[in-house]
């Protein structure tokens, strides 16, 4: 099943046109764990062993994809100063607006898709809604019409 989603969510990125890199990322995004997916693939110690197989970029961007708060992607749309607490380290990380744009890429990939099997309630997916028009103008063309074709066959 993981497998499954992360292959998933690798094409989604593929297909809306993004760099190799960050679709690289979208295919380890929970290799250290998330907030939401505890299990680990790997350990935060083994970093430079996964940088060195699946590229510097990639491993950074899937780092700070699985030990932050993925909320506070879309709080920091607009910030002038941008960070994110590392729950791993229990600091703030400063974040360039690019690798912003990646990571909500990525979170957009991944809730495409997970959400047509797990059927969101119809308060999450507003939420998703208003996260997707919040973050129009740096996520990919092809993902914000895919999010909202899901949204709309979905009845929102």
């Amino acid at each position: 099943m993981l497998e499954r989603h992360l292959r998933g969510t690798f094409e989604l990125l593929e297909a809306g046109g993004n760099p190799a890199e960050l679709c690289t990322a979208g295919l380890f995004h929970s290799i250290y764990g998330t907030q939401s997916y505890r299990d680990r693939s790997a350990s935060p110690r083994d970093r430079e062993r996964i940088r060195r197989v699946i590229g510097e970029r990639a491993e950074a961007l899937a780092y700070l994809f699985c030990v932050t708060d993925r909320s506070e992607f879309f709080a920091a749309l607009g910030w002038t100063e941008m960070s994110l607490e590392d729950r791993e380290r229990g600091e703030r990380v400063a974040i360039s607006p690019e690798t912003l744009a990646a990571l909500i890429e990525i979170e957009v990939a991944n809730y495409l898709e997970f959400l047509p099997r797990t059927r969101g309630s119809r308060a999450e997916l507003r939420a998703f809604s208003g996260r997707i028009e919040a973050a129009r103008a740096v996520i990919t063309p092809g993902a914000y019409r895919a999010a909202w074709r899901l949204l709309e066959s979905a009845g929102i």
